[in-house]
């Protein structure tokens, strides 16, 4: 047998064996315990509809004590259908643009208004309905990270999320034709006041910048937009596929005054991020060649480890309280099929583990159930997605005791 026979074997082998064990891992644990909580923590199901969820990590759904979350009422795990937006109990709108991931990018806008993305029968646009008077106003393009003040948002193009990276695009309109590197496409500013879109960096620009050589005739999209509490500047990931279609990523910070970018790490793995603050961000990513939770300094231009918890080796999302003692954060489906919920406190670097929250084999790729954790304005609480039960539902859990 020749080395390219056995190379092929091997591989065929390999394959075998994954899939051998990923059925064996949820025979062997589908009868143990689907929710593991910490001691003295209470769990609490949004159950208004088949399923019910929220969506992103970088915004919550709560609102002086209201909640917005979006509700499917049927089992089907197919995008195909319409979603229904709720405020609590009652039902305020619908959707036919949405995903698991994401849902409609639903946020509030002010204490009586909401925002979603939704699509009119021509093009992706997002919609605003006050939850008391149902009044509406129509934008003309769908929003991704909304200001702090909503008095913009940032945007990009869902079309190119849907074939580049599905589990965050919209299928309403045909997406395959998507041109590898656009001038006319990349990251979008919506004047939510004037109703107004403009297209704020290219994706010609942003590829252009510090290029690399794999980025030469790749294919190129822009994700994970995130705005800074001020909401002078955001960051984003770039990310392209080179001719062998491998993905690389590089974190991009932009100042939105004066559109001056910035690579802040660029070693081919960024997964997530969020704002600690104003010129610090916490990120899942590699960094001389070490994968980890890791705290950038803008302003002094480091990056430093943040933990080497056992807990926290796992990529997950996470967010941290206005008052930047703590971060919850989230890890993907371990050996026993469980996601782990955590609460770090970022002055004594102590984890807790809140619980772990079981995944059904059917909740995978797009359909893919992440807990996506999301403190509640007073940090008193937190909000997550889990399918343990064997259908999607927006969770809470009470944190007082935690707090100090």
């Amino acid at each position: 047998m020749g080395f390219r026979d056995k190379l092929r074997e091997s591989v065929a082998d390999s394959r075998l064996y994954r899939i051998y064990h990923k059925q064996a891992k949820y025979y062997r644990h589908r009868n143990d315990p689907k929710v593991i909580l910490s001691e003295g923590l209470v769990l609490n199901e949004f159950k208004k509809g088949k399923q019910t969820f929220f969506g992103y990590y970088d915004h919550s759904p709560e609102r002086n004590g209201r909640y917005i979350y979006h509700a499917v009422n049927s089992e089907r795990l197919d995008l195909g259908q319409t979603v229904d937006i709720y405020c609590d109990e009652v039902k305020i709108a619908d959707s036919r643009s949405w995903n698991w991931q994401q849902g409609t990018m639903l946020s509030w806008l002010n204490d009586d208004e909401i925002i979603f993305n939704d699509f009119d029968g021509n093009k992706y646009i997002s919609r605003i309905i006050n939850i008391n008077s149902k009044e509406e106003r129509k934008i003309c393009y769908p929003i991704y990270n909304l200001s702090h003040d909503s008095s913009f948002a940032l945007s990009l193009n869902f079309s190119r999320l849907a074939k580049l990276r599905p589990d965050y695009g919209y299928f309403n309109l045909p997406y395959q034709n998507i041109a590898k590197t656009d001038e006319n496409d990349g990251i979008f500013m919506v004047d939510l006041e004037n109703n107004t879109c403009t297209l704020f960096l290219s994706l010609k620009e942003i590829s252009s910048f510090a290029m690399e050589d794999s980025m030469r005739n790749a294919y190129h999209k822009v994700n994970h937009i995130m705005l800074s509490p001020d909401d002078k500047r955001f960051i984003f990931l770039h990310r392209w596929y080179d001719q062998k279609m491998v993905k690389r990523t590089r974190l991009v910070f932009c100042d939105i005054e004066d559109k001056k970018m910035q690579v802040l790490v660029s070693e081919g793995m960024v997964s997530h991020c969020c704002w600690k603050n104003n010129h610090e961000i916490i990120g899942y990513l590699r960094y001389q060649s070490r994968d980890g939770y890791y705290l950038i300094n803008i302003e002094k231009g480091t990056v430093n480890l943040l933990t080497e918890s056992e807990l926290m080796l796992d990529d997950g999302h996470m967010g941290t309280d206005k008052e930047e003692r703590y971060m919850i954060c989230d890890s993907y489906p371990d050996y026993t099929c469980k996601s782990r919920l955590m609460f770090y406190d970022l002055k004594n670097g102590d984890v807790t583990v809140l619980g772990r929250f079981f995944s059904p084999k059917q909740y995978e790729g797009v359909n893919r159930c992440d807990l996506h954790p999301r403190f509640s304005a007073d940090r008193k609480e937190v909000t997550f997605d889990s399918v343990h039960s064997g259908l999607r539902h927006m969770c809470r859990i009470n944190l007082s005791d935690l707090m100090e």
